[in-house]
């Protein structure tokens, strides 16, 4: 019996450290993905189209590391190995997250999320029920956006400095950021454990932010091209 129950550990041992290693992957991917997200800031039209249409392949690439850890999980306990993948699927998340803004400036749904985590296996009917899939925990989908503020900080800044980024990018972006921190705001104790963490860093960014804007709005002549600066003064103020 005794020699049973170590066949079952080790097996279990061994599950858990080829999920940690597919999470790891997961996490490389999406950081790729992201940097290159990051490309938008600095471009518009057609050459942000081809960034985000780049981005679209990174990311499918980055599913199929999932699905695999899908197929790892299928029949067993999401909690017992959620330790071993919450860091890849944060990561995704926050990669996701970004990508669905930058093309829609709107925050991606969990729904959203999860109907892209639904994998066919080769050899399966396309018309048929997935036939492996990962439903994403929630404190995961709320950690990755919680990460997704600090990359919205970093485009907030560097599209001061692009002469071909929307001059209102900046105010809507911090705008966007603000209504995310209130909202984890509300949540208080009954988030996820790591978002004290994680909510001290958002604060931090979303005063980056405020300060910038403060500074594009009253020392105008020293951060903005008179393009700019023309639509500040005849167009509403943020």
């Amino acid at each position: 019996m005794s020699k049973g129950f170590q066949l079952e550990l080790d097996a279990r041992y061994d599950k858990y450290e080829r999920l940690v290693k597919l999470s790891r992957d997961v996490t490389i991917e999406s950081k790729r993905a992201i940097f290159l997200l990051h490309r938008c800031s600095t471009t518009s039209g057609s050459a942000e189209e081809e960034v985000l249409t780049e981005s679209d392949a990174k990311l499918a690439a980055v599913r199929l590391k999932i699905r695999d850890i899908a197929v790892e999980l299928q029949g067993e306990d999401l909690n017992q190995y959620h330790r071993a993948i919450s860091p890849g699927l944060q990561e995704y998340v926050e990669a996701v997250s970004f990508q669905h803004f930058l093309r829609t400036h709107k925050l991606i749904g969990l729904e959203e999320v999860n109907r892209h985590l639904e994998f066919s296996l080769k050899g399966s009917e396309p018309r048929q029920k997935p036939a492996a899939k990962l439903p994403l925990p929630l404190p995961d989908y709320i950690l990755g956006v919680a990460d997704l503020t600090g990359e919205l900080m970093r485009v907030c800044i560097m599209s001061m400095g692009s002469g071909s980024a929307d001059p209102d990018t900046p105010f809507r972006l911090c705008q966007f950021v603000r209504s995310i921190y209130d909202g984890f705001c509300i949540l208080g104790n009954s988030g996820p454990h790591e978002l004290s963490r994680k909510l001290p860093v958002l604060r931090q960014s979303l005063f980056k932010m405020e300060d910038a804007c403060y500074a594009l709005r009253d020392l105008p002549f020293e951060y903005c091209s008179m393009q700019w600066l023309e639509k500040r003064i005849y167009g509403p103020l943020c």
